[in-house]
């Protein structure tokens, strides 16, 4: 750990998330605070490409990391390091459990890709499959 003190930081298990990455694998993280969340709501994502909101991700996450351990693969075999905060951008699914975890949502990253993809594909020109009352009465 670093000298810097937190008042509150949330250990976040990282078991599974990579190979050989059991109970002994785990970050410690700042949780987002109510700015934060005021900041994200206020940002204006839809003005961003695609390479910014992830850069945002990236910096976000990196920003709240304090600590951790990992499994690396030294060519032979796995060993239990520090976690660094280069570390966290290593997998999607890592840097969004991180995040996930961050902000407080308690559902499997796997979940939160899947809604992210989702809300990604709904377009605006979507038409309603009833007719509307105006419609109605037009075709009368």
């Amino acid at each position: 750990m670093t000298d810097r003190k937190y008042p509150i930081v949330k250990k976040v298990s990282l078991a599974g998330l990579g190979e050989q990455w059991d109970d002994e694998c785990y970050a410690y993280v700042v949780p987002a605070t109510y700015q934060d969340q005021k900041d994200i709501a206020e940002k204006d994502f839809t003005g961003l490409s695609d390479a910014e909101q992830i850069d945002y991700q990236l910096s976000f996450v990196r920003a709240r990391f304090v600590a951790g351990k990992i499994r690396v693969f030294n060519g032979s075999e796995f060993e239990l390091e520090d976690m660094q905060p280069e570390h966290a951008e290593g997998s999607v699914e890592l840097n969004d459990h991180l995040y996930a975890a961050i902000m407080g949502f308690d559902l499997d990253p796997k979940d939160i890709r899947k809604v992210a993809t989702e809300s990604a594909l709904q377009t605006s020109d979507v038409k309603p499959t009833e007719t509307t009352s105006s419609e109605t009465s037009l075709a009368e």
